[in-house]
């Protein structure tokens, strides 16, 4: 892929995202305007753009596996980050994907819009918003980066 293709790329992620905006959460879903989970939003977003097939399965998960504080239930990220490669911080650009940590398990995903200031990402209660990515509940989380570009 050549740097104006991946600019390319990445301007059609962060607008698929942004497309995304004020649909409401629901556990287990997937669906614009309808409803959409922290799980869901990010691979919604990947397979709209191509980086992930369409016919990709979701493996089963616990809808609040954050709270399960004996258990690290994170089968369905593990499996959406088969397609991306980890980064640093410092390589973060627009379109790549945040995991944050709660309590036990890398649980709640969100895509980069511009790093740090912000992300979007589907919250309880909310829907999908805009968030800064140390505000809120995301203040002092641990986190990891993934690139689906690089790979």
């Amino acid at each position: 892929m050549t740097h104006e293709e991946e600019l390319e790329l990445r301007k059609r992620i962060v607008e698929e995202a942004l497309s995304w905006k004020n649909t409401g959460y629901h556990d287990h879903a997937g669906i614009k305007n309808v409803g959409v989970d922290c799980a869901h939003l990010p691979l919604r977003v990947y397979q709209a753009v191509g980086v992930i097939p369409a016919d990709y399965q979701t493996p089963h998960y616990h809808p609040q596996q954050w709270l399960k504080k004996d258990v690290a239930d994170t089968a369905f990220m593990d499996e959406l980050v088969k397609y991306a490669i980890e980064i640093t911080e410092a390589e973060v650009q627009p379109g790549d994907l945040i995991l944050y940590k709660f309590v036990n398990s890398w649980t709640h995903g969100a895509v980069v819009i511009e790093w740090p200031n912000y992300l979007l990402h589907a919250v309880v209660n909310r829907g999908v918003i805009g968030s800064c990515a140390d505000e809120g509940f995301l203040l002092r989380r641990q986190r990891r980066f993934f690139s689906f570009l690089v790979k």
